[in-house]
């Protein structure tokens, strides 16, 4: 993307100059296109992972709103020399 961004549109008007930028453009949008997909299946493999989560919490009668504002308790450290 960084070489489309550094040709202007002058520089365009070059057939060859042209046919790099159309390159680039698709390379770019093949990539962008690629990242979706793996965006989609990531988002995908979360919600199955929320949905595991719904239903432990469900079976146990936990509130996960509430248990996310739950503070754990941390044990201080407590370290003597």
């Amino acid at each position: 993307m960084e070489l489309l961004d550094d040709w202007s549109d002058t520089d365009l008007e070059d057939r060859q100059t042209l046919r790099e930028a159309l390159e680039q453009y698709d390379f770019a949008y093949d990539f962008h296109e690629t990242l979706m997909r793996a965006m989609g299946a990531w988002e995908e493999a979360l919600r199955l992972h929320y949905d595991r989560i719904e239903s432990a919490a469900s079976k146990i009668d936990v509130d996960l709103e509430e248990l996310r504002e739950e503070e754990e308790d941390e044990p201080a450290d407590e370290t003597t020399e």
